[in-house]
Parts: C-alpha cells; sequence; structure tokens
C-alpha cells in the first residue's frame, strides 16, 4: 500500500495522502510548508529521499488522459 502519492508539473510538485500513515507525515509537511504540500521539482528527490528513508511508501500518481 502506498502512503502518499504525488503529481509533478512544469515547476512544482504535490503530495497528496493515500494511507494512514500518508495522511500523518501530509500533516506534518503542511504545517512545515504553511498549509500548502507542493513543493518546488528541484527539492523532489530529496524529499522522496527522506520520506523513503523514514518508512513511507511513496509513488508517482499516474492519471489515465482521455
Amino acid at each position: 500500500m502506498v502512503d502518499l502519492t504525488y503529481t509533478t508539473s512544469d515547476m512544482f510538485t504535490t503530495f497528496y495522502a493515500d494511507s494512514p500513515q500518508g495522511v500523518e507525515v501530509w500533516n506534518a509537511m503542511a504545517i512545515e510548508l504553511d498549509g500548502n504540500v507542493k513543493v518546488l521539482n528541484v527539492h523532489l528527490a530529496s524529499i522522496l529521499s527522506q520520506l523513503r528513508k523514514a518508512g513511507y511508501k511513496v509513488a508517482k500518481l499516474h492519471c489515465i488522459k482521455f
């Protein structure tokens, strides 16, 4: 089971909670990021590394395009 998923745009990465543990870490991130769980893409690799090192499962959200 995945705890957090994320999407990327040209400049930002947005995180979404997908499990009870994901909600906990998402809330902690929201406090640190002033309520907006978006980060610049240049920080994505570092943040993913930190989350995974802490034991969270993180995956890129793939949307079906019509």
